[in-house]
């Protein structure tokens, strides 16, 4: 069969057809163009934003700064005015040399070293023993005999223990001794010291007589006043209380009596205090004990026992001692 021929395109429609082409062809190129435009004014607008934000950074970081400024000087204002505060609280409690050593003194006051590492219980004992059993245990002897004495349960079996440790006991009271300065006690020192030679010797006669006499004279120059001073209290305008030291130191223990709540600064006193009640008071009146009017003025062999002469020695020591701490 015959190809037939191709039907003819009208020339109406290939114009149409290629003006419909190029004003496609003309709107992709005006499409692009204002596309390119647009990034063109973006990248233009690009560098001044980045040139604002770093102009903002800047800002920042300068606001930032003079905060920061202002924050650090307002601390340093601060701190200069602490500083000025604390230096003049510091100016005010500057601690001038007599009070370091009145500081130093009032920690010697609270107990004598000897009995430093006693528990409460057996402090209470010591205080209850010496005044019962007109002795003292301050300063010496050595805390293993303190505890030994405090072991035991009567007046005689303690009496007993002192004089069992007797060499020790000498030695701590002659060691004891060696720890005063005040110069005003410096002849009544040297002649306890001599007592205790004396006893070291074998001369417990001659060692009680002169304890007895150091300890009668330590009373009277110091010992009286530092009972008034220290219990301020007490009746002390009685007639009786100027006849004799035992009136003096009774009149201090009734008004403070053991039942009664002590300062750590009077428990020291009170401690060498209560036992020298014993030793001064009158001869008919006193325990079975040593006993100064008796050594002074009643010569026996009962006034002079050999259980006598190391209470006598510790208390002369002990009131010594006392007083050294309040000279010094």
């Amino acid at each position: 069969m015959p190809n037939s021929p191709r039907p003819t395109t009208p020339d109406f429609i290939r114009e149409a057809a290629n003006r419909a082409q190029s004003i496609s062809a003309n709107a992709r190129r005006a499409l692009s163009i204002a596309a390119t435009s647009q990034l063109a004014q973006q990248a233009a607008l690009y560098p001044r934003s980045i040139a604002a934000a770093e102009a903002a950074q800047r800002a920042l970081d300068t606001h930032r700064t003079a905060f920061q400024a202002g924050h650090l000087a307002r601390s340093a204002q601060t701190a200069a005015q602490w500083q000025q505060q604390i230096s003049a609280i510091q100016r005010r409690l500057t601690i001038s040399r007599s009070l370091y050593e009145r500081v130093a003194r009032a920690s010697r006051d609270l107990l004598p070293d000897n009995l430093s590492g006693l528990e409460a219980d057996d402090i209470e004992s010591v205080l209850k023993i010496s005044h019962s059993d007109g002795l003292s245990l301050a300063w010496a002897p050595h805390p293993d005999t303190v505890l030994a004495v405090l072991a035991a349960t009567t007046p005689e079996q303690r009496s007993t223990t002192l004089t069992d440790h007797r060499d020790t006991v000498l030695q701590d009271v002659s060691a004891s001794l060696d720890q005063i300065t005040a110069s005003d006690l410096a002849e009544l020192r040297d002649l306890l010291d001599a007592a205790v030679a004396a006893a070291d010797a074998g001369h417990d006669e001659a060692a009680q007589a002169l304890a007895g006499n150091v300890l009668d004279t330590t009373m009277t120059d110091h010992g009286s006043a530092l009972v008034r001073s220290t219990f301020p209290a007490a009746n002390y305008a009685d007639k009786q209380v100027g006849k004799s030291h035992g009136f003096t130191l009774n009149a201090a223990l009734q008004q403070y009596p053991l039942s009664q709540d002590l300062t750590l600064f009077q428990y020291v006193r009170y401690l060498v205090l209560a036992g020298l009640s014993e030793a001064f008071a009158p001869s008919w009146n006193a325990h079975d004990g040593f006993n100064r009017h008796r050594t002074a003025h009643e010569v026996s062999r009962a006034t002079y026992r050999p259980g006598f002469v190391l209470p006598a020695l510790l208390l002369a020591q002990a009131l010594l001692r006392l007083i050294d701490q309040d000279m010094t």
